[in-house]
């Protein structure tokens, strides 16, 4: 948080609220307590001593804009949505250029579904502090909820450049660029965000994807088994596994791969019509036939299932 002020010719005006150090002040004396005495509550976890002395500062200085700042946030941090909303409005009321009260409010709208409020308010963010890399990336991802691919591209790109060490950033505009059929794009983000991120099984999963997308098996297999590792009971993962394994013609492989994700989800239907096409193509055709009619049990309307049985 920052202080706000103008600075004229002749005098110079404080205004009331100002913060120093992390500590907040105010001309009332008694109201800058009140907020100090908030802030080492609210430091040791004692929220509602925190929200205690906050309002107690309101009430002494009814125009202290970050006081009502402070004890939104402590608000929310108690799950108590509306008491911030309220108290961020006021803050905003109060001090029309704090960018962090903007921020906390979209957040609140983003968490509601609200996106349009959200984008809102990540704008007026970026409007007083361009460089808060919060703005650019949680309006991205509203943009990314009302499917503004381009928007959110655009967002996400930016907040890459404020902060390269982001790698959720990367995730997103990865996703977005498979979404256009932009795959070499998407991996390269996605190599990215593992670069920054290398624990992470979503991220292998989602290069992996991409990589499928281009049918580039040898490294599917390297990404998903990758993924594997941090989730054994994705069955989506071995169907992807299986589609690689077949598009390389090793049925055998594509067999053992659709076997474990049928194990693991015993109701994927495409998991039962893909092992039915490597069946066929070793010439098991029982085995096929039986698999092609269990796909059809469990999803009647697909027209391919019985062209193949057929």
């Amino acid at each position: 948080m920052r202080a706000y002020f103008k600075i004229y010719p002749v005098l110079i005006f404080i205004i009331a609220v100002f913060i120093s150090a992390g500590k907040l002040y105010s001309q009332n004396s008694d109201a800058a307590k009140f907020v100090n005495s908030g802030l080492e509550s609210e430091k040791n976890g004692n929220y509602e001593e925190a929200v205690f002395y906050y309002s107690m500062a309101v009430e002494t200085d009814p125009n202290y804009a970050d006081a009502y700042f402070n004890r939104g946030s402590v608000y929310c941090k108690m799950k108590n949505i509306s008491g911030a909303l309220g108290d961020y409005n006021k803050s905003i009321q109060l001090n029309p250029k704090h960018a962090e009260s903007y921020l906390k409010r979209g957040l609140i709208y983003l968490n509601a579904k609200n996106y349009k409020n959200a984008i809102g308010d990540f704008s007026k963010v970026i409007d007083l502090s361009p460089a808060m890399t919060e703005a650019y990336y949680n309006r991205g991802f509203a943009h990314l909820m009302q499917n503004e691919v381009d928007a959110a591209i655009d967002d996400y790109s930016k907040a890459i450049e404020l902060d390269p060490l982001k790698p959720d950033a990367y995730l997103y505009r990865g996703n977005l660029y498979m979404q256009i059929n932009e795959y070499k794009k998407a991996i390269d983000d996605l190599s990215k965000a593992i670069e920054n991120n290398p624990s992470s099984g979503e991220l292998y999963k989602a290069r992996g994807i991409a990589y499928f997308k281009l049918k580039d098996c040898g490294n599917v297999f390297s990404d998903l088994d990758r993924a594997i590792e941090f989730d054994k009971n994705n069955s989506e993962l071995y169907m992807m596994k299986g589609l690689c394994a077949a598009e390389q013609k090793d049925f055998s492989a594509a067999v053992i791969n659709f076997d474990k994700a049928i194990e693991l989800n015993s109701n994927c239907d495409e998991c039962y019509y893909n092992r039915g096409r490597a069946f066929t193509e070793l010439n098991n055709y029982e085995a096929a036939l039986l698999d092609y009619g269990k796909a059809i049990d469990l999803n009647p309307n697909n027209e391919k299932t019985y062209n193949n049985r057929g």
